[in-house]
């Protein structure tokens, strides 16, 4: 009796001459003849397969023997390869003839699921986040090769296996697969490189499967600090830490609005990744919202200050100065003045304050 299968994810066998099997493409697929109840089980010295004319080894196509099991192993399964096939077995005894089995291969597209509703991420600027697509299932089944695309454009490289969206923006891509799971990960977002990013599985078939994040970018609010200086004190300070800033070209300061530059007025130094402003000879002028400005190639990081000029109140809190003193002999003439109350000690820490001059 003639038992013919075919192997696919399922191994089928039917007796009969003919048997059925649906596979889809891509899969691996394996048809089996098999004779059973021969007297004599080396009758059979080969057997050739036949779809319209003989069918030979090739990249896809490999044939096997195990005892009286013929099998054909067709890899990556095409649509092309749907149709019957016959196993003709070849006997070593002349005038004997053993009847061709014959199989019928069923080839349909693979099942591909919808894809999922697009995911909303929003990033904050000069963060990091890392993209996830999981069809570990499909890719190990069908082979899938993924590849990313923004705004339906693919990335470009830019070395070291990673992406940039242009050379104006900072922020570096690395494709990377774990475990069967492809990752997209992101460094140093900006708010340039907002769009659609897309892990794309093309099939044996051409059709696709696509997994969709929606991008959104915000930069966070400048922060506003509040700080009082005193009138007729020698010089105010601001500092800023620039440490932990991707990419800063420059760095300046900036009062309400316009750009200060050294001067006898403005001492601006740098200490690392400190900046400094000392304004001297404060004055109520110099009150008003000063910003330090890390300058980067895509956009401007900033913190601000909000300078406050308190009145000079120690007429208020101190009695009236003495008169001078005579010249000493050093030609200085000395004056003082008392605190009138406790408010004024715990305010300026001295009871006393003095004032010294020249006598020239």
């Amino acid at each position: 009796m003639l038992v013919v299968a075919l192997l696919s994810l399922l191994i089928l066998h039917i007796n009969g001459q003919r048997s059925y099997v649906s596979t889809e493409v891509g899969r691996e697929a394996r048809l089996i003849c098999s004779w059973k109840g021969l007297d004599d089980p080396n009758i059979i010295q080969n057997v050739r397969w036949f779809k319209k004319r003989r069918l030979q080894p090739t990249n896809r196509i490999k044939f096997e023997r195990n005892g009286l099991n013929f099998t054909m192993i067709i890899k990556d399964v095409r649509e092309t390869d749907d149709g019957t096939y016959t196993c003709s077995p070849q006997t070593v005894v002349k005038d004997t003839k053993i009847d061709d089995g014959t199989v019928r291969l069923i080839v349909s597209k693979p099942t591909i699921p919808d894809s999922p509703t697009p995911s909303t991420l929003r990033l904050r600027s000069g963060a990091s986040a890392v993209l996830q697509c999981n069809f570990k299932r499909a890719v190990e089944i069908y082979n899938l090769k993924v590849f990313w695309t923004r705004n339906k454009l693919r990335f470009r490289p830019a070395g070291e296996n990673a992406f940039k969206i242009s050379n104006k923006y900072e922020t570096r891509m690395h494709p990377s697969t774990r475990d069967g799971i492809n990752f997209l990960n992101i460094t140093n977002v900006e708010p340039g490189i907002e769009g659609n990013y897309s892990c794309n599985y093309r099939y044996p078939d051409g059709r696709k499967f696509t997994m969709t994040y929606i991008i959104k970018v915000y930069t966070p609010q400048e922060r506003m600090y509040n700080v009082t200086w005193s009138e007729n004190i020698s010089r105010g300070m601001l500092r800023c830490n620039i440490s932990g800033i991707p990419g800063v070209v420059s760095f300046h300061w900036e009062k309400d609005g316009y750009h200060l530059t050294k001067s006898d007025k403005y001492n601006i130094t740098t200490a690392g990744d400190l900046e400094y402003i000392m304004v001297n000879d404060v004055e109520v002028e110099d009150a008003g919202v000063y910003r330090c400005v890390a300058e980067r190639s895509s956009y401007d990081i900033g913190l601000k200050f909000n300078v406050k000029i308190e009145k000079d109140m120690k007429d208020y809190y101190y009695s009236e100065w003495t008169p001078f003193s005579v010249c000493d002999s050093q030609n200085r003439k000395h004056r003082f003045r008392v605190c009138k109350n406790k408010e004024c000690v715990s305010k300026y820490g001295n009871i006393y304050e003095y004032n010294v001059e020249s006598c020239q």
